[in-house]
């Protein structure tokens, strides 16, 4: 391959490379709970940062109002949540993924009875009924939520955010985790990751104690209490050697060993209790007519009161509540205590230690292997819970050294930077479990030795509880020659999960899978031996079960023909391969995932091997053991037949790798003590071509049917972007109003303010006030009689109109105001020239640095300032202030820039030729020389140096005529008299301070070809921003 193809495919992998390393820039996570949420991003310059909303709050209530097509996020939702509770939206996590008959719907509709909750009927979920025309469900309303989240994380950034990271409770199943992502798809964000907020948390709290953890495993427990659930993780932190891309690496890594659950103990339930008690209170005390429950404000009145009251009565004992107008205009005044709130919720302190019991089990742990428990969530800031898990736990303290409510999220956002193609960071390997055991169950035709035909069930365990997970595992299916079906079920449910929960989980039938061309295939490859049908599950970071293909696989013996040619292609392959491995990072950036993705494919593949091995082995033990009859028995043992052959295979390989290495031994001995033509003759006859087998692999039709939650339909997805497009542009037009509409409001009243100050009034005349003044009011009272949907453009016409109005007055006061400060200004840089022309003209014989032209150059451009500044100065005395001034501040500048893009370059000149005489004369300091000699030397030293340290000492301040200091220590310049007396008067030119120079850079040290001056851009120098 020639040297410009190579560079040419060099260019198209680095033309390729380019998309993929300018995105992301910027990404961000959001910890969704079922109240509030958080949010983080990551940045260049910003390691990890908690978003501030509109209100400078470091969280978001998971809020939306719609209300007179206005819609509202966070707090001031909220607050309309309170005066129009049917219009707001809240607790959304608790509905998302869930079946309209589900037991949460149930409870869910009898806390907010005020809400009209119906079916969906294409896929049998929840929808809210917003009117008559409009209803919206759960993951609409969410992914409006995370649209917001985005937006504040731009405009906190200043940069564009696709990438996100989010956070879902670890009890999440398939269906809830597959509907926060489809609303994420719907808000247009590019999913990374969903995290599981257990994880998150301890992500955070290991990311900055890696110095803590070594090659032992050290277990920690996180109790974490939110608004509607709380969980009990236990983590185990160890340093352990990994696998990236084929190179051993040494990380921290984060095994979730065991999880424990309660989905319905929380902050909120708490809130519901204490929300009942105050209407009782209510009802006790104050007399209306109609009852406060049947009121949907008085009933967000109280609720929003006993959220407030739960955290007071977290820090104090007791404390007056008040509300007013709560029904019928009546106030209502009760005193609660702290006892009073641990009374009612007594039966909840005794489920505390569920979640801990639960995961301890889960873990096959026990409470003295855990080193530490620490508190996350609001929920563990009541006195009662934590009192509660210290008698639970049997520890002497709780750890609370991380930030209960951030924590997810900074966990969350470290894990998108790792994520991103556009961050660097430390190694921390995230093992996550899963919770639920997934099962695929399918049937077959079994005939018996009678001839009768009969259908056998059959069911293999995929992943079962507490698998890690990312993992990827394959299913071989053996006996199968037609078109069939499988099923992915959840399994064992009831010896996971608490008592009662299958109303709340959900459907266990998670999907069907028909597939087909089974014996077309068959046919196709009739000359071959069958391996089975290979069914390929991935379980992704996401928690989420994919089954990324079926295919069938064949076996064939090639002939030597067939071998020939194979041989031929794989030599081809090979060498594409090293075309690709000589462009190194490019093609390594290019295709960075997919590379990973193999890496990570030939990693796992032996631990995939031997965890569906095992989970087999144990399926058919326990198929054996309820066999009734003695087919199942016989399957059982064709399956372990199968297994010991494959193991038998892999136990040949390391065999035949020793004996080929013995023989070799061998043969080196032989050759030491026969001739090297028998030792060849040897090594010929052992050299035998060994027969080659070829795998082919078809890939068979799949269509899966989703049956826990299907997915609305393409129709209905299309319908919802645009209904949430038009409700985003609606809100864009009503941002752009309103800006456009303060904007001419400010303006109006800032110039109604300004027109009277000093300045304007010397700068106008009476009548000018008087024009301006009525044409302010005018556009005041036309401001307030617009329509509230008036376009934005009408408001920007009149801030335009007026703004011509007031221009030229504007103007006359700004140049007023920065006027004295010009003309000092070029004063100084006319005195800096001058003094500067008078030492370069005494300068004679080597010491001139300057060529006449040069200096002509400089002279004309002071001679033509002074004069222009004379002219002007004496014009601008005659004009009045009312008037267009004859003296400009932009004339200045221009002035100013001419006058010292000569002085800096005639400065640099003197630096580049004095550094160049300094050269050979570093030589003399090596002579020997007498003391007379010594001290002239020394003498003329000190001389030299004063102007070089007063001339960095204007380098400080920032002056730009004089030559820059250089790193090298000073040395000592010539002792001819002509240098003396210039350097003499070097130091009275230096002191003289030119205008405005602390900010301009000296421009790089080029060879001078001409002795014409170079001609830079005027709008590099920053007189004009100093002006």
């Amino acid at each position: 391959m020639g040297r410009a193809t190579v560079a040419f495919l060099a260019t198209v992998f680095v033309a390729l490379c380019m998309p993929r390393l300018i995105q992301g820039f910027a990404v961000m996570s959001v910890d969704l709970g079922s109240e509030w949420m958080k949010v983080a991003i990551v940045k260049p310059g910003v390691p990890m940062d908690i978003v501030l909303n509109k209100e400078s709050r470091r969280k978001t209530p998971v809020t939306v109002s719609m209300k007179d097509g206005e819609r509202l996020f966070g707090d001031p939702a909220m607050g309309v949540s309170v005066r129009y509770p049917k219009n707001a939206y809240i607790y959304l996590q608790d509905l998302i993924g869930k079946s309209f008959n589900n037991s949460i719907v149930t409870k869910y509709k009898e806390r907010f009875p005020y809400y009209n909750i119906v079916e969906d009927k294409e896929t049998g979920s929840v929808l809210f009924q917003h009117d008559d025309d409009i209803a919206f469900s759960p993951e609409e309303l969410l992914s409006m939520i995370l649209s917001k989240a985005r937006d504040f994380s731009q405009e906190y950034a200043d940069h564009p955010i696709k990438d996100v990271v989010l956070t879902v409770p670890a009890y999440f199943n398939q269906a809830e985790r597959r509907a926060v992502k489809y609303a994420a798809e719907l808000a247009g964000l590019n999913v990374l990751q969903l995290i599981n907020d257990n994880a998150a948390v301890a992500l955070n709290y290991g990311v900055f104690r890696r110095q803590e953890f070594d090659k032992s495993i050290q277990h920690i427990m996180f109790y974490d209490m939110g608004a509607s659930s709380t969980t009990a993780t236990i983590v185990g932190y160890q340093i352990t050697k990994s696998k990236d891309h084929g190179v051993t690496e040494t990380n921290p890594h984060l095994f979730v060993k065991g999880v424990g659950f309660d989905r319905g103990l929380g902050g909120l339930e708490i809130d519901m209790r204490l929300r009942n008690h105050l209407v009782k209170l209510f009802t006790e005390k104050v007399k209306t007519e109609g009852k406060v429950q049947d009121s949907p404000r008085a009933m967000a009145k109280l609720l929003k009161e006993a959220k407030r009251l739960k955290k007071v009565l977290s820090a104090n004992i007791d404390h007056l509540s008040q509300v007013e107008g709560v029904l019928e205009d009546k106030d209502f005044r009760a005193m609660v205590t702290r006892a009073e709130l641990e009374e009612m919720c007594s039966d909840l302190w005794e489920r505390i230690d569920d979640p801990i019991n639960m995961a301890l089990k889960s873990a096959e742990m026990g409470m003295n292997e855990i080193s530490q428990v620490i508190l996350v969530g609001g929920g563990t800031r009541v006195p009662k819970v934590q009192e509660m898990l210290l008698k639970a736990t049997g520890k002497d303290e709780l750890g609370k050294n991380i930030n209960a409510d951030e924590a997810a999220a900074l966990g969350a956002v470290y894990q998108a930077a790792h994520l991103s193609k556009g961050f660097k960071v430390k190694k921390f390997i995230v093992k996550d479990a899963n919770l639920y055991p997934i099962a695929v169950d399918f049937t077959r035709l079994i005939t018996d030795d009678d001839g009768v035909t009969t259908t056998k069930k059959v069911k293999r365990t995929l992943f079962s509880r507490n698998n890690p997970y990312p993992q990827k595992k394959v299913m071989t299916f053996n006996r199968m020659t037609d078109d069939f079906t499988f099923n992915v079920n959840y399994v064992d449910l009831e010896n996971v999960l608490p008592t009662d929960y299958m109303s709340v989980f959900g459907s266990a039938n998670l999907s069907k899978v028909e597939l087909g061309g089974v014996s077309e295939k068959l046919e196709k490859n009739a000359g071959t031996e069958s391996k089975g049908i290979k069914a390929h599950f991935h379980m992704d970071e996401s928690g989420l079960l994919n089954l990324v293909r079926v295919e069938s696989v064949f076996e064939k013996l090639l002939d030597k023909a067939e071998n020939e040619s194979d041989e031929s292609q794989s030599t081809f392959a090979k060498l594409g391969s090293k075309i690709i491995d000589f462009f190194g990072g490019s093609k390594a950036e290019e295709e960075d995932g997919k590379v990973e993705e193999k890496a990570e494919d030939a990693e796992e593949a032996g631990e995939e091997e031997k965890l569906t091995d095992e989970d087999g082995k144990e399926a058919e033990t326990k198929e054996g053991e309820e066999a009734k009859d003695g087919e199942e028995a016989k399957d059982a043992e064709e399956v372990k037949e199968e297994e010991e052959v494959k193991d038998e295979e892999t136990e040949k390989e390391p065999k035949k790798d020793e004996d080929k290495k013995t023989k070799e031994t061998d043969a080196n001995e032989e050759t030491k003590k026969d001739n090297e033509t028998e030792s060849k003759d040897e090594q010929k006859v052992k050299e035998k071509p060994k027969p080659t087998i070829k795998t082919i692999k078809e890939n068979l039709t799949v269509n899966i049917e989703v049956i826990d939650a299907p997915k609305p339909s393409a129709d209905n997805q299309k319908a919802s972007v645009k209904k949430l497009k038009d409700l985003k542009k609606k809100d864009e037009e009503k941002a752009k109003r309103e800006h456009a509409q303060n904007s001419l409001e400010s303006f109006i009243y800032g110039m109604q303010d300004r027109l009277y100050q000093e300045d304007y009034e010397a700068c106008s005349t009476d009548e000018m006030r008087q024009e301006i003044s009525s044409k302010l009011s005018e556009a005041s009272d036309w401001l307030y009689d617009q329509e509230p949907d008036a376009a934005a453009k009408v408001y920007e016409d009149k801030l335009q109109e007026l703004s011509k109005l007031t221009r030229d007055l504007e103007f006359r006061v700004e140049e007023k105001k920065r006027r004295p400060e010009a003309i000092a200004a070029l004063k100084d840089a006319l005195n800096t020239s001058v003094y500067f022309l008078k030492a370069a003209k005494n300068l004679t014989g080597e010491d001139q640095y300057f060529t006449e032209t040069e200096i002509g150059l400089l002279e004309k451009v002071y001679n033509e300032t002074k004069d222009w500044f004379s002219k002007v100065m004496k014009e601008q005395k005659k004009t009045a202030l009312t008037e267009k001034p004859a003296l400009l501040i932009e004339d200045v500048i221009q002035k100013i820039n001419s006058l010292d893009r000569e002085l800096r370059y005639l400065s640099n000149k003197v630096k580049r030729k004095a550094s160049k005489k300094k050269k050979p004369k570093a030589k003399k300091t090596n002579t020997t020389s007498t003391g007379e000699e010594e001290g002239a030397q020394q003498t003329d030293d000190k001389t030299g140096e004063e102007p070089v340290d007063k001339a960095e000492e204007k380098v400080e301040n920032g002056e730009n005529i004089k030559p820059e200091a250089t790193d090298t220590p000073p040395e000592p310049v010539d002792e001819t008299p002509t240098e003396e007396a210039a350097v003499e008067e070097q130091p009275e030119i230096l002191e003289l301070e030119a205008p405005v120079v602390d900010e301009v850079e000296t421009p790089p040290e080029e060879p001078i070809e001409t002795t014409e001056a170079p001609q830079e851009d005027v709008t590099k120098i920053n007189h004009a921003e100093e002006l």
